[in-house]
Formats: C-alpha cells, structure tokens, sequence
C-alpha cells in the first residue's frame, strides 16, 4: 500500500473511533467557527435559486446543522466523509432538525465518490485539508466537479505562517503550557483513555490486512492522521501547514479569491474566555494581520482551464 491509501485507512479508523468523542475533543471547531459558517450562509445562501451542495469530510455534521436554517426546500446537501460512524451520528443530528432541504449521506473520499463533472454550486470543508495525504489530486476534482462561478469554501485550516512566526510560535506554546498545567488534575471524560488503546487498534487492523508488517509508532500515526498539521506529532514542524494565497495560485489559477482571512493568534486557547485573552488576539491580529494560527478562504470558480 502506498501512503496515500494508508493515510486515508488510518483516518478512517481513527475517525471511527473519534466520531463518538468528536464534540468534547474539538471545542476550538464548534465553538468558534460557528460564526464563520453562519456568516458565509447569510451571505450566500440568500437566493432562492436551487444549489447543489457538497460537504467534503462532514464529520458529525457540523457545518450542516450550521447553515441548515438558510437553506431552501430545492436545495441538496450532500455530506460526505470516509468514517461511517462519523455519517451515522451525523444523519442523527441533522435528522433531529426540521431543515426543508434533502440531505444525502455518502461514504468515501471525493475521488472515490466520482460525481459528474459540473455537479455542484457550493463545495465546502471544514478542518479537513490538513488530513488529505495527496491535496493536488484533491483540488483537481474539485476543479472538475464544481460548476462554474461555484464557490470552494474551506475554514480552519493551519496557516504555517503563524508557525513560521518566531514570536507568534512560542507564545502559543507557551500558552498551551499554561493551559495544560491549569487542567493537568482536572477528571477527564473525553475518552483519552479509550485513545491509549486506539494506536494498537490502528496497527492491528492495518497488520491484519496486511497493509504494514511492522507496527507504527504514536508519533508517526499521530503525524499521518494529521497529514499536514504542523503540530501532529507533539512538537511543531514549521513546514507543515498551508500558505492560504499559495493554494490558490499553485492549484486554482481559474479561480478568484472573494475572501480570505487568517484568525485564533492563541491557537487552540478560547480567546473569548476573558476580556484580556480576547484584547491580546486583538492586539495580535493587527500587529499580524495575515498571520492567526487558522486561515479561511472563499474562491469562486471562473472558467474550466486547470
């Protein structure tokens, strides 16, 4: 197996497993990207037209419980994502909504799933281009199955210029030190304990199809779950990340940037849990406004050249 096919096997395990502890695991993603999701929906949601729309690695369906309420009784959802437990909960939680639109549940990556070419108005992702192990086959796909002036929206992916920022690096690290020494005996209910035995699991399964003959170390899955995160592996790699304004210029000449911003200058630590957290990323965002340990960005497709 190459490492491509075993990035994505190893996710899809893990995520498995994650999916029943994906919402205490990941406060920094519903907490604050909420109101990027609901921002973008009031934006371009507003039409009454019908829109086809792809969610790319859907999780437990964050980002469509988000945007559901502007969505249209014509419009289609389609929520994908390589871990069938993590689209079991997540047609649970949307089912659980009275949104007026169709929802469709799809297992697989999005070159697996092959759509028709032109297929979609809106395609969006979440946290999730930091564990695609091959992105240049993923934006081409992309390319073909959105239609054109179909938007590409991705948020809260690693902004490696915040890790490449010698200030900006060690203050979050700093921070992060602080914050585990607070909560090192706080009683914990996240399901660490069940993550001590999902490594050997990992191996197991992998050593059981035969696609590794000798077990992985945590670091090394740690750093293949997260493909690209700069801090996968317990330390930071100032190499791992993505610059937000390259994506496009290396992948998507034909496409145009509508939007793009970079935020969370504290990393994972909740900026709005005090008035002071909240006034130093301020302070931060403007001393490096193109620098926050997250960027998002909105493209629009304009015509079919690659």
């Amino acid at each position: 197996m190459n490492q491509q096919e075993l990035v994505k096997k190893i996710n899809e395990i893990y995520h498995n497993w994650e999916a029943k502890y994906y919402l205490e695991r990941h406060p920094e993603i519903f907490e604050r990207e909420k109101h990027n999701w609901q921002k973008f929906a009031s934006k371009f949601f507003i039409n009454k037209k019908a829109k086809k729309i792809l969610d790319i690695g859907c999780g437990t369906g964050f980002v469509a419980q988000t945007v559901g309420k502007y969505l249209n009784e014509q419009d289609e959802f389609f929520c994908s994502d390589i871990s069938a437990d993590m689209l079991e909960i997540a047609e649970k939680n949307l089912s659980s909504n009275n949104f007026k639109n169709k929802f469709y549940f799809l297992k697989g990556s999005i070159e697996e799933l092959n759509f028709e070419p032109n297929s979609f108005d809106f395609i969006i992702m979440n946290s999730v281009l930091h564990h695609l192990p091959d992105i240049e086959i993923f934006f081409k796909e992309v390319n073909r199955v959105l239609k054109i002036n179909g938007k590409l929206i991705i948020f809260h992916e690693p902004n490696i210029k915040f890790f490449q920022n010698w200030f900006l690096r060690n203050n979050f690290l700093l921070l992060q030190n602080i914050k585990n020494l607070i909560f090192k005996f706080k009683k914990n209910n996240l399901g660490d304990k069940s993550q001590e035995n999902i490594f050997d699991d990992i191996n197991n399964k992998l050593i059981s199809q035969k696609l590794i003959t000798e077990k992985l170390g945590i670091a090394e899955i740690k750093q293949l779950i997260d493909y690209s995160s700069p801090t996968a592996s317990g330390k930071i790699n100032r190499n791992k990340g993505f610059d937000g304004l390259k994506l496009r210029n290396k992948y998507l000449l034909n496409f145009i940037i509508l939007e793009f911003r970079t935020y969370n200058y504290l990393g994972k630590i909740n900026q709005n849990f005090n008035f002071v957290l909240k006034y130093y990323n301020f302070l931060l965002s403007k001393l490096w406004p193109k620098s926050g340990s997250s960027f998002g960005i909105i493209l629009e497709k304009n015509d079919t050249k690659s």
